[in-house]
C-alpha cells in the first residue's frame, strides 16, 4: 500500500506507475507505444484505493495484451495502437488473419477472426460506459475504412468487411445487454452476444461460455473458478500441442 503522498514516477500518456523505475517501462516492450510514452514525468500524486485499482486493472490489460499477442502472432498482423487522437483513448489490440489456421487451432477465439478486428479485454464486468468508449473506437474505424475506400475510387465496403469488434467481459449486467439490444446469435452458443449489424460489434461473457475446449482460450481471461477450471485443461494439454505448450510458459502454468 502506497503512503497517503508520495512522488511516483507515472507516465503522464499511459499512466503507467512504478515505484522503481526511472522510466515507463511499457515504452521499450511494446512496438508502437514508445513514441507515446515518452513525455514521462515525475508528478505529485494523491494515492487512493481508485489509484491501487486501475493499477491492478492496467496490469490486467498488459496481461491480456501479451496472451492474445502469444496466441495470434503465428495467424496474422498484430497492431498495438492505431492513433486515436483523444487523450486517454488507447486501443487494446487490433488484428488482422491472414488465413483459416486459427479457426482450426483457436475454436471459438478462432472463429471470431473474420477481416480486422479490435479487442477489448476488460477484468470486471464491463460498464455502459466502457462499452460506449469500445464503441467509438470501431465506428472510427469503419470511418476511416470508408474515407480510403472513396479515395481511391472503390466500390464502398460491404458490412461484413468492415472491421469488428469484440468485447471480452467476466460478466455484464441485462441492463448493459438490453440497452445496447445485444441479442443471442445462432451457432455461436451461449455468452456470445451481437449489437445491431451496423454495430459490427459482439460480446463475449466468459462466465457464460460451455466449459469445453473451444472456449479454453478465452475461458483464461476469466476470473476466480472459472480461470482456475481453464487452467487445469491447459495443464492436462499434452505437449504436442503447440498453443498449449507456449500459453502454459507465458502463464506460469506447471
Amino acid at each position: 500500500m502506497y503512503s497517503e503522498y508520495v512522488k511516483v514516477k507515472s507516465c503522464r500518456l499511459c499512466s503507467y506507475l512504478d515505484l522503481e523505475e526511472d522510466f515507463c517501462a511499457v515504452a521499450p516492450k511494446y512496438l508502437g507505444k514508445a513514441y507515446l510514452c515518452q513525455n514521462f514525468k515525475l508528478r505529485e500524486t494523491v494515492e487512493t484505493p481508485e489509484k491501487e485499482k486501475n493499477s491492478t486493472r492496467f496490469k490486467f490489460q498488459i496481461f491480456s495484451r501479451n496472451y492474445l499477442e502469444s496466441l495470434l502472432h503465428p495467424y496474422g498482423k498484430i497492431e498495438r495502437e492505431r492513433g486515436i487522437s483523444w487523450e486517454g483513448i488507447n486501443d487494446d489490440l487490433w488484428f488482422s488473419s491472414t488465413g483459416m489456421e486459427a479457426k482450426k487451432h483457436l475454436g471459438l477465439l478462432g472463429k471470431m477472426l473474420d477481416g480486422l478486428v479490435l479487442f477489448e479485454v476488460y477484468d470486471n464486468p464491463v460498464t455502459s460506459e466502457e462499452v460506449s468508449g469500445s464503441l467509438f473506437k470501431i465506428l472510427d474505424m469503419m470511418r476511416e475504412q470508408y474515407r480510403e475506400a472513396k479515395a481511391v475510387k472503390k466500390p464502398e465496403p460491404k458490412l461484413s468487411d468492415l472491421a469488428h469488434l469484440w468485447i471480452l467481459t467476466p460478466s455484464v449486467s441485462q441492463e448493459v445487454l438490453e440497452g445496447f439490444r445485444g441479442q443471442l446469435l445462432e451457432g455461436w452458443g451461449e455468452g456470445v452476444y451481437f449489437m445491431p449489424p451496423g454495430m459490427r460489434t459482439g460480446v463475449v461473457v466468459i462466465d457464460s461460455l460451455a466449459k469445453n475446449g473451444e472456449t479454453l482460450w478465452l475461458r483464461l481471461l476469466g476470473r476466480g473458478e472459472v480461470q482456475k477450471q481453464a487452467r487445469e485443461e491447459l495443464k492436462a494439454l499434452p505437449s504436442t500441442n503447440l498453443v498449449g505448450s507456449k500459453i502454459r510458459k507465458l502463464m506460469k502454468v506447471e
